[in-house]
């Protein structure tokens, strides 16, 4: 389904992702599943939704997965341009590596911070009030200038590597997963222009679609769930008029 901004995919996002040009996005952005077997104990006041049991590609072997969507990643990506991948720290130490062998170089490991902590361990971890995204470009010479992060509303270019969002709240939620729109929006001022083409190969509730085309950047969104593609395209037909 698309209009003039978005299109979506129902698909599985390595297939999809093999059959992009080279260099034809200015923006990777997405929450792929960090490799964790998550599922939730506890339940939605809205009901049941469908990511309460786990979400696709989720199991714990998936590096090798993940790998090869980097891989593509890297690949469609314009040189010089950037990447955000949100993830867990146990995850993603593992995820670093991969990032690098598949050429990308990581810039910084941002900290986003919610109002709330997660659940987790109840009796042997500290309850959890952050995740990380891994912030990184492609560069494939010392001649390819990459892109500058941009100037805010705020007058800054540089801001600092803790941000700073309210989680999504129950009510509002879709996916377990969901990330906040004022997040996905800064991050996208940050690393595009009007007109971008921003790709999030796992679309899970749509925000990142939402959050570009409320910003008038062209985006790609690719999900393998049925339930929950369907879910988004009617988060996208509601919220973008």
């Amino acid at each position: 389904m698309n209009n003039n901004l978005w299109n979506i995919y129902l698909e599985d996002s390595l297939s999809y992702l093999k059959s992009l040009d080279d260099n034809s996005v200015d923006l990777i952005l997405t929450d792929p599943p960090y490799g964790i077997e998550y599922s939730n104990n506890r339940r939605n006041k809205n009901g049941k939704i469908k990511t309460e049991n786990g979400i696709a590609n989720d199991n714990k072997d998936n590096l090798d997965f993940l790998s090869q969507i980097m891989k593509e990643c890297y690949r469609v990506l314009k040189d010089g341009h950037h990447i955000y991948w949100f993830g867990r720290f146990d995850a993603l130490s593992k995820q670093f590596i991969e990032f690098e062998k598949n050429g990308f170089i990581i810039k910084n490991s941002l900290v986003w911070l919610k109002n709330n902590h997660g659940t987790g361990d109840l009796l042997y971890s500290y309850a959890p009030k952050h995740e990380l995204i891994l912030y990184g470009l492609k560069r494939t010479s010392k001649k390819i200038k990459p892109v500058r992060l941009k100037k805010l509303e705020d007058g800054r270019t540089r801001h600092n590597d803790i941000l700073e969002f309210s989680k999504v709240s129950k009510k509002e939620m879709v996916h377990d997963h969901q990330k906040p729109i004022d997040l996905l929006s800064f991050l996208i001022k940050k690393s595009t222009n009007e007109g971008d083409i921003i790709l999030d190969p796992f679309m899970g509730s749509g925000s990142t679609i939402i959050a570009a085309t409320k910003l008038n950047r062209k985006s790609i969104g690719i999900e393998i769930d049925n339930e929950i593609f369907n879910n988004a395209k009617k988060r996208l037909e509601n919220e973008i008029k």
